[in-house]
């Protein structure tokens, strides 16, 4: 569910905003090559099936994360140590470890399989499943 709040604005002002944002985003992706953006969504506090107290508990290094809403999945991926992972022609760069790049004619199955790696190696460590943020099609 979104709420938008929008308000009447000259036309060279929005288009304006628009470009101001695209470029931020673009920033934020530079030389990152062929990707899909955050592959795996962050992890909110909000689960119920996270216990928080307890992950603090177990995992001081998430303790950065307790006052926020969310937990980094990239801060997770660099903490167990998959970035610069390469399967097949797909791979978690050094710059973003929440991306995964085409780096060498990555097939779908490449991308996939690493993307599975990340969420296996997350649920043997923390116990809880990731979600990605990407639609798969094609895939069961």
């Amino acid at each position: 569910k979104v709420i938008l709040s929008l308000k009447p604005d000259a036309e060279e002002n929005i288009k304006n905003l628009i470009k101001e944002y695209l470029l931020s985003r673009s920033k934020s992706n530079t030389g990152l090559g062929k990707n899909a953006g955050s592959f795996i969504k962050n992890i909110p506090w909000s689960r119920k099936d996270l216990n928080k107290e307890k992950l603090l508990e177990d995992f001081p290094e998430l303790k950065n994360y307790s006052e926020k809403p969310k937990i980094a999945t990239g801060f997770l991926i660099d903490y167990i140590g998959l970035k610069g992972k390469r399967l097949g022609g797909a791979l978690i760069p050094l710059q973003h470890a929440n991306y995964i790049i085409n780096e060498n004619n990555a097939s779908a199955e490449d991308v996939v399989a690493l993307a599975g790696l990340v969420k296996e190696r997350i649920k043997q460590r923390y116990g809880f499943i990731l979600e990605e943020e990407v639609e798969l099609v094609g895939f069961d």
